[in-house]
């Protein structure tokens, strides 16, 4: 999965060295805004006590900034605040897990203009920072904690597809996977993955 991204996001950095050449569309720099619904949950492997982790319904809101190269290409940072929920069952009890953290996306973006619609599809990495992490209301951040601890920062990499009407109104879909393990004081591994469906408007 690593090589593969990494492997989409060469092939883009390729696209954005291409367009450097090209002149069809006078560079420009435009801000939005975006919500999404996302379905968060950790692949696990060898936690102890966990049996179980279920997708949850969270939320996903912030500003993006879209720098136009050409009528083909562009870069999209996004600063996103994030709300995490999920289920899992650990010694063999089923808890609510919940978090809060800042998401920063960046995406290589070619793009097709059809009239005055735009269809893009995204590659880049990302990086994340928890702020709120809990079982319950036990922290995981805690080193002591009586389930396990989690890291706040991540880094990953990301796809996103979408469309722009004319009117500046955007539907995407997202897809984001963790390279690192999120599991601090355990033999087994915690993998983030996201996916999300979204609304944005670009002024």
């Amino acid at each position: 999965m690593k090589k593969t991204f990494i492997v989409i996001i060469m092939a883009a950095m390729g696209l954005y060295a291409h367009a450097q050449n090209e002149n069809d569309k006078p560079k420009s720099l435009t801000i939005g805004i975006k919500a999404e619904l996302n379905s968060d949950f950790m692949q696990e492997k060898g936690v102890q006590g966990v049996t179980d982790w279920n997708f949850g319904i969270g939320e996903n809101a912030g500003i993006t900034i879209k720098r136009t190269f050409t009528k083909h290409f562009a870069i999209q940072a996004e600063v996103l605040l994030q709300q995490n929920r999920s289920r899992l069952t650990y010694n063999s009890v089923e808890e609510k897990c919940s978090g809060f953290g800042i998401m920063v996306p960046f995406y290589f973006m070619p793009e097709v203009h059809c009239k005055n619609t735009i269809f893009y599809l995204g590659v880049g990495p990302w990086g994340s920072a928890g702020l709120s992490a809990k079982i319950g209301e036990t922290n995981l951040y805690d080193k002591n904690n009586e389930y396990f601890t989690l890291s706040r920062w991540n880094l990953g990499a990301g796809m996103l597809l979408g469309v722009e009407f004319g009117c500046g109104l955007q539907i995407n879909l997202n897809y984001r996977y963790a390279f690192f393990n999120s599991a601090m004081n355990d033999n087994g591994t915690l993998t983030e993955h996201q996916a999300s469906i979204g609304l944005g408007y670009r002024f």
